[in-house]
């Protein structure tokens, strides 16, 4: 084929140097969804950065069971500890997915009415996680944690190396 036809037949956005019109400026879901086709991403993978990166609950919800699916043949945890992996599994999402502190919004600061206060729960407004924090997310108190903190710290970097391979992958190395 010659490279004209190809071109022709691969969707893309209006370059930016082009004039765009005012109802399309911006790259479109198929081009985001091509490119990440063309990385051969594995299903776990695109269920992951759809999720995470374009806010897409029903990648995230797969990827949720499929982890676990893979948890429970790898024999990796005992049967009696499943629902506390569930558990586990998730809150690890959560501490993976919501980045921007939910309680300042991700400004790293409070407007009072009289004045503004800098945002004790996060950083530049990237939320902190602490054992406290994921505590109460596992609703459970911290001595309880501390003894399912391994768990919790082997499940949460089994999911960012599955992160990590995926941005490595469509090339995003930052």
């Amino acid at each position: 084929m010659k490279l004209e036809v190809i071109k022709k037949l691969t969707p893309s956005s209006p370059e930016i140097s082009e004039k765009k019109s005012k109802i399309h400026n911006a790259l479109s879901t198929e081009d985001v969804l091509l490119k990440l086709a063309y990385c051969k991403l594995t299903n776990k993978e695109m269920d992951f950065i759809l999720g995470k990166y374009l806010d897409d609950d029903e990648s995230l919800s797969h990827f949720y069971k499929v982890f676990l699916y893979e948890l429970n043949n790898n024999n990796t945890y005992k049967s009696e500890e499943k629902d506390l992996v569930c558990s586990v599994v998730k809150a690890s999402l959560i501490e993976l997915t919501v980045i921007k502190c939910p309680f300042c919004l991700g400004r790293g600061f409070y407007k009072l009415k009289n004045n503004i206060q800098k945002c004790d729960h996060c950083v530049d407004g990237d939320f902190i996680y602490t054992d406290n924090i994921r505590a109460n997310i596992l609703k459970m108190n911290k001595k309880e944690y501390k003894k399912i903190a391994p768990m919790h710290k082997n499940i949460l970097k089994e999911i960012e190396s599955i992160e990590i391979d995926a941005l490595e992958k469509i090339g995003d190395t930052s």
